[in-house]
């Protein structure tokens, strides 16, 4: 949602966008309409600034989808594989392994998507009818099993993967990453705490490094790039916050 007061939250379960509306809910108003139910099985859902809404999915070809009344649904890309061999592992099963974030900046017309199992992120632009794969950085794969049958599939990941970007924030002018570079074997559940971030403007180049003094869950930024406000782990979760220039 493009506004300061509304949030578009996507349920993976029922496939529906809602909108919740912060004005609403402090005047006591609990009612979260449904935006747009989503026909595709999408495990993340984003709204476009062309009306239309960007999906995230184990679909079977692709990992992207585009959907709008105008265009109906068009797919795009598949997920990332190192070498024939990989390619030939279907892209739903493949897509298990490069599980990650997708999110947007607040124009709703650039988007980044980064695997939290290897060192991996890519950007997008989104025009009225496709999508565009503007810039990718691959810094290596991860080492995964597979296993399928009629009923389920998994990617069982190793322990010895370095977990690379645990979370991800965008603004107009930057993307933000948060960088762990440990090991599940070497760490434990700390590998998914982090206490590196990396600015980098949208077409990949780096613009800053923000070493923390408290290791980190989760963040955002503000709209003019000046404040971080951030989940950080002192003993227990706290709400803290950073100025950045």
């Amino acid at each position: 949602m493009k506004s300061d007061s509304i949030l578009g939250v996507y349920d993976a379960y029922k496939h529906d966008l809602r909108e919740i509306n912060l004005g609403k809910v402090k005047r006591g108003e609990i009612d979260f309409p449904v935006l747009f139910k989503d026909s595709l099985s999408s495990i993340k859902l984003l709204s476009t600034r062309y009306d239309t809404y960007l999906g995230l999915g184990f679909y079977e070809n692709n990992m992207l989808s585009l959907t709008g009344n105008a265009i109906g649904s068009k797919f795009f890309f598949e997920y990332p594989y190192k070498d024939s061999h990989e390619k030939a592992i279907p892209n739903r099963l493949r897509g298990m392994a490069y599980q990650g974030t997708l999110c947007s900046n607040q124009s709703l017309d650039k988007f980044l998507y980064i695997v939290h199992s290897a060192p991996i992120f890519t950007l997008y632009s989104v025009k009225k009818d496709r999508i565009e794969k503007t810039y990718e950085w691959i810094g290596g794969y991860p080492d995964y099993t597979t296993e399928e049958t009629g009923e389920y599939r998994s990617a069982p990941m190793s322990a010895d993967n370095i977990i690379s970007f645990i979370m991800a924030y965008a603004t107009n002018n930057y993307i933000y990453l948060l960088y762990s570079g440990k090991s599940i074997r070497e760490a434990g559940a700390n590998a998914f705490k982090a206490n590196t971030i990396y600015r980098l403007s949208w077409d990949g180049k780096p613009m800053g490094k923000f070493e923390l003094d408290y290791p980190l869950t989760n963040f955002c930024v503000s709209d003019n790039d000046d404040i971080m406000y951030a989940l950080a782990d002192k003993g227990e979760a706290e709400l803290v916050q950073y100025a950045l220039k």
